[in-house]
């Protein structure tokens, strides 16, 4: 039996944008610790890391030769390269499969 754990965190938004994010922590590939903020979509089936953030933090995160297709909203079909992505949220750890896109959505 799965235990369910509620998770009641702070939300944040941008200025002018009513996207919903949300505070993460992770570590580099150095261990060095950092936080950020991911846009919480629950109509999406995929999550997906800008290859911009993941560069400039120097996230550990590849998976070699794994890539998943998604339909962009403009109905445009992207392969991306798969990753693994571990952070913390709400004091859970998530250990997490992400699309890395170098497209603009």
């Amino acid at each position: 039996m799965k235990k369910e754990s509620k998770i009641s965190v702070k939300m944040f938004r941008i200025e002018g944008d009513y996207a919903p994010l949300v505070r993460v922590d992770f570590l580099d590939k150095d261990a060095q610790e950092h936080s950020g903020l991911l846009l919480l979509d629950s109509c999406s089936t995929v999550n997906v890391l800008s290859s911009e953030i993941v560069n400039a933090m120097e996230i550990l995160c590849n998976k070699e030769g794994e890539s998943t297709d998604i339909v962009t909203s403009t109905n445009t079909v992207l392969t991306l390269d798969s990753a693994d992505f571990s952070f913390t949220f709400g004091g859970v750890q998530f250990h997490e499969s992400f699309c890395i896109n170098d497209h603009q959505l």
